[in-house]
C-alpha cells in the first residue's frame, strides 16, 4: 500500500478508523492538484472511495488537478456564519 499525505494522515485514518471499510465518500480540502500530498489519494486509489476536492485557492485552482480517481473538482471558499 502506498500512502500519498504530507504527515502520514491517511495513514493514520486507514489504520485506525477504516482498514476493514471499503467504499463510501469523502471530501478534501485545499486539494491542490488533487495527488500532492493528498489526504484522500489513497482512500480513491486503494479503497475504491468516489470523492469532492475543494482547491479555494484561485491561482492553485488554475494550475489545474491531474488525474485523480474518481474525484470531482471544484473551487471555492468555505465560510462559516457567525450567530452574534
Amino acid at each position: 500500500m502506498q500512502y500519498d499525505s504530507q504527515y502520514g494522515q491517511d495513514k493514520c485514518v486507514h489504520e485506525t478508523l477504516f482498514q476493514s471499510f471499503h467504499g463510501g465518500t469523502f471530501v478534501e480540502f485545499r486539494a491542490l492538484d488533487g495527488l500532492l500530498d493528498s489526504n484522500t489519494l489513497f482512500f480513491g486509489r486503494e479503497q475504491g472511495r468516489a470523492g469532492v476536492l475543494i482547491e479555494p485557492n484561485p491561482d492553485a485552482f488554475a494550475l489545474g488537478f491531474l488525474e485523480g480517481p474518481r474525484s470531482a473538482q471544484m473551487s471555492q471558499i468555505l465560510q462559516g456564519s457567525s450567530l452574534a
